[in-house]
């Protein structure tokens, strides 16, 4: 996936597994990917946890498998880029794994609010 080569590119052993949805460093989850469809409209997404605050995880099991637990690049590699470098590099991967040329758009430049990226 785009996110395994995007954590890859920051010196990280990502993996998946068989069966399971997201990307894994060890026994740990530190990426997402889902989908839902309802009512004839679909909704997607995907997550790299970055460098976050994992406390919230310790209330959900992740991906429903008693004992998984979240973790983020920080978190299992002591170091991590900027949240902003991890999407780039995400998207970045993404358009290469489906072949694609990836086009910015200054969003305040276009006039329209900025959604979806936090920068902290």
């Amino acid at each position: 996936s785009g996110s395994v080569s995007e954590a890859d590119s920051f010196n990280n052993r990502p993996r998946t597994i068989d069966g399971l949805t997201g990307i894994w460093l060890g026994d740990a989850k530190v990426g997402s990917i889902g989908l839902r469809i309802s009512r004839g409209i679909s909704s997607h997404g995907i997550s790299l946890n970055v460098s976050c605050d994992l406390e919230p995880f310790n209330s959900v099991t992740a991906c429903g498998i008693d004992g998984g637990r979240a973790t983020s690049i920080l978190e299992a590699t002591g170091d991590a880029p900027s949240v902003r470098e991890a999407g780039e590099a995400v998207a970045a991967a993404l358009a290469r794994l489906l072949d694609r040329r990836l086009n910015t758009l200054d969003a305040a430049a276009a006039g329209i609010e900025s959604a979806g990226i936090a920068t902290a």
